[in-house]
């Protein structure tokens, strides 16, 4: 009985010390500090279940400026696979893409491709008409609110935003059936990281259907470092019952 307990204190232990170093947002930042001025290229996180077990590799692509149908746009792209050590048991792939106005930056095109276990598995284009509140999709028209997202654009929206002065904000978000909204709350505070204080922000959202539904929702949380376009540095959510945490790695 003592034994078990002394192990299950260990284990214990050595999960919470694992815990706290992935999410340990100063060595992250001083890991981004040691590669260099500019901080221009992907952004690479790793993809931890419960918060500290390695599953996968998530990538953000830079911006890309684009010509989409004659309007001005920016070429937003991701993709996340699952990592090599798991690729025995499951393997999973998927990659999108968004086209934003780069006047507005609201969507004009949304693709996203699911592929698991070498078979696909969901291939989805969404096309947004703004102007109009449409959006199109497998052919069918289904009406959207104003300035309605994709989860890329999202993001991206978010990083372009100004938390010194936010203390809170709300984005429409749509890729299927149904109106979502994304409302947060914005913390700042400060971090002690490459010996000086670095500011950040906690941005703490939920995501939930316009119609109200109990049953879909999700939790999001992300600390950005408050310079250098916003980057996310650590990214927690919380759905269907499942944690999983995204923590920066490196920018290549």
């Amino acid at each position: 009985m003592r034994r078990s307990f002394i192990l299950l204190v260990v284990v214990g232990l050595f999960i919470t010390g694992l815990f706290y170093r992935t999410n340990d947002v100063r060595s992250i930042i001083e890991k981004i500090d040691k590669a260099g001025p500019g901080l221009k290229g992907e952004l690479v996180y790793r993809v931890n279940f419960l918060g500290f077990i390695p599953v996968g590799e998530a990538v953000f692509e830079p911006e890309e400026s684009t010509d989409y149908r004659g309007v001005k746009a920016l070429r937003l792209k991701a993709k996340a696979k699952t990592l090599d050590f798991f690729s025995r048991l499951f393997n999973s792939y998927v990659e999108a893409e968004s086209y934003v106005d780069a006047r507005s930056l609201n969507p004009l095109l949304f693709r996203q491709k699911l592929v698991i276990n070498g078979k696909s598995r969901e291939e989805k284009e969404v096309s947004y008409d703004q102007d109009s509140g449409v959006m199109t999709m497998d052919g069918v028209r289904r009406q959207i609110l104003a300035d309605t997202q994709d989860p890329l654009s999202a993001i991206f929206n978010m990083r372009k935003m100004d938390f010194k002065e936010k203390k809170d904000f709300s984005l429409y978000i749509n890729t299927n059936q149904k109106n979502y909204i994304l409302k947060g709350m914005v913390y700042p505070y400060y971090v002690s990281a490459s010996k000086r204080g670095r500011e950040v922000f906690l941005l703490k959202t939920q995501i939930s259907r316009i119609d109200k539904n109990p049953y879909h929702k999700s939790r999001i949380s992300m600390i950005i470092i408050g310079e250098n376009k916003n980057i996310p540095l650590l990214m927690k959510v919380f759905a269907s019952g499942a944690l999983v945490h995204a923590r920066l790695i490196k920018i290549r």
